[in-house]
């Protein structure tokens, strides 16, 4: 209701609107001859009560979407002004004031941190899901517990980063930096490994399945659908020593 008053003016239509009605209803029964009013009056009230039900509802419906649409317009803007003070953030105490801040106002959702310094920063527990991190700097930095599935993180510094337990199922980690860090317990599922560095990294428990692309994995045609096909992908009879360990006799770097 309160929606409904900050509006006058369609709310003044909605009134001037049923006022015709009646009105019109009251000159076509008087020019049709002998009018019942007690019956002309009950079945006037009626119509109108009903068309301002039905008004009232479509204006509020509109109203819900406006204003859903407001606020999304709002937050995508609040998403910019945070990303623009974290670009010119000269500190890393700067940086982690502002990261807290998006953090608690759920503005990194699917934002365009391409390129962006985000190292030695505590993101613990961060949604970056859908998040663009292309060629960003995330070295040393910390999201335990993250979400990050669906993140774009292709040739992304992720040296000496603390991955543990995150979820980074369906994220595009090509030409990633991923030396040092530590990823046990993390979700690997459905990841673009290719060409990706995990030299001394720690997967103790980290989770892949079938659709998770190597370092080494290389695409071999494109079917009749204009899909890759792939020379590997994760099985668990790979041994995954060989990307990590340096000292491994068939080591891939």
């Amino acid at each position: 209701m309160t929606v409904i008053l900050k509006n006058r003016a369609v709310l003044s239509i909605l009134i001037l609107a049923a006022g015709i009605s009646l009105l019109g209803s009251l000159v076509a029964h008087a020019y049709s001859g002998a009018v019942n009013w007690c019956a002309w009056m009950d079945g006037a009230l009626q119509n109108l009560g009903t068309e301002m039900i039905g008004a009232l509802v479509a204006f509020i419906l509109v109203e819900v979407f406006l204003g859903t649409q407001r606020e999304k317009k709002s937050q995508q803007q609040n998403q910019l002004n945070a990303i623009s003070r974290l670009r010119a953030g000269k500190s890393v105490e700067e940086r982690q004031a502002i990261i807290n801040e998006m953090i608690a106002a759920n503005l990194l959702f699917g934002a365009d941190l391409a390129r962006i310094d985000l190292s030695d920063l505590k993101l613990q527990w961060a949604n970056l899901s859908n998040v663009n991190l292309e060629k960003a700097n995330l070295s040393g930095t910390d999201l335990w517990n993250a979400t990050m599935s669906g993140a774009v993180l292709e040739s992304c510094d992720l040296s000496n980063a603390k991955l543990d337990n995150v979820n980074l199922s369906n994220s595009n980690l090509k030409d990633a930096n991923l030396q040092k860090s530590t990823l046990a317990g993390a979700n690997l599922k459905t990841v673009d490994l290719r060409g990706a560095s995990l030299r001394e990294a720690e997967l103790d428990r980290a989770e892949f399945n079938q659709e998770t692309l190597l370092p080494d994995t290389e695409i071999l045609e494109l079917d009749r659908g204009s899909n890759p096909v792939y020379n590997k992908t994760w099985m668990p009879e790979i041994d995954m020593n060989r990307y990590t360990n340096p000292n491994h006799k068939d080591y891939y770097s």
